[in-house]
């Protein structure tokens, strides 16, 4: 096997293509996405209503999600450094740090999303001897995630490398699809 890297020339690995499939992948979902809500918010039987606004909290959620990353950052990996760099409409006004931040906090929401509607048809639909205890901490222990998400993110803040230095190690370690295309706009 051989350990030479060729740049690849086709338009499928350029940051064109991405951003151009991004932003029809988003065209195509937003309507998806209007009707998922209009269905949750207007069809949902009454004897699901306990249920409806967990749905419709996790629907925003991935909706929030969906279009961050599809439009207003559209993140541009450059492996096998672990690194890369912003192409949505947000590219150039908002830090990056700040870009990486929300999408896994978005992440992270949608999960806990997940999570508490899980929860909820736990709570409602089993019995178990400990529920009277359940009922008490329940609320308070979604809410202590939720704001866990947040915080932990509080660290990365301070253990972000110099940028500049970082491009430069991004450099030296010989990014595959880019030996000969400007790396940083």
């Amino acid at each position: 096997m051989s350990n030479s890297c060729t740049t690849p020339t086709s338009y499928v690995t350029t940051p064109d293509y991405l951003i151009a499939s991004c932003h029809l992948i988003t065209i195509i979902s937003f309507p998806i996405h209007v009707i998922g809500l209009y269905i949750i918010l207007f069809k949902t039987p009454k004897a699901m209503s306990s249920i409806k606004w967990y749905f419709v909290n996790l629907h925003g959620w991935i909706v929030l999600y969906d279009n961050t990353m599809g439009v207003l950052f559209i993140p541009y990996l450059l492996l096998p450094s672990l690194s890369g760099f912003p192409l949505g409409l947000l590219a150039h006004i908002v830090d990056e740090f700040y870009m990486v931040v929300s999408l896994l906090t978005f992440c992270a929401y949608m999960q806990l999303s997940i999570l508490a509607l899980f929860e909820n048809r736990f709570y409602i639909i089993c019995e178990f001897s400990w529920k009277v205890y359940w009922e008490k901490v329940r609320r308070p222990w979604i809410v202590a995630h939720y704001i866990y998400t947040v915080v932990v993110f509080i660290p990365m803040a301070y253990m972000l490398p110099d940028q500049e230095v970082a491009k430069e190690q991004v450099l030296k370690v010989g990014t595959l699809n880019f030996q000969n295309t400007v790396i940083f706009p």
